[in-house]
């Protein structure tokens, strides 16, 4: 009863709200613009053998700042704009730090090289 009763009596600031929103709202439109732009330009560039550590960031930073224009609109400032770009950037290095195209031929083929050394072939 005693931490209802604490609970209850605490009060919002509004700035914590408006931090609360805006953080709500900067997640929702991240995850937004990682699947509808990021996810299908892994696919085609995964495609193409695109796959070289300068070219994860540089689209990231180019998604990151054609979401953060559509949802800034007439209140884009450069300053807004190079944030988005380069959080976006951020983004894009290290999704390819986490899927690292190369690592999965390289450990196969590790792995088929000792499985011939136990046949001893």
């Amino acid at each position: 009863m005693w931490a209802f009763h604490v609970s209850r009596d605490l009060r919002w600031p509004s700035d914590d709200i408006a931090f609360g929103l805006t953080l709500a709202v900067s997640l929702f439109v991240a995850y937004a613009g990682t699947f509808v732009f990021g996810l299908p330009l892994y696919f085609f560039l995964r495609a193409r053998q695109i796959t070289s550590f300068v070219v994860a960031p540089a689209f990231g930073l180019i998604i990151g700042a054609l979401a953060t224009w559509l949802v800034a609109g007439r209140y884009l400032t450069p300053d807004f704009l190079q944030f988005g770009g380069l959080s976006g950037a951020a983004v894009g290095a290290v999704l390819w730090l986490i899927a690292r195209p190369g690592r999965r031929t390289q450990q196969r083929d590790v792995e088929l090289a000792s499985s011939d050394d136990k046949l001893g072939g």
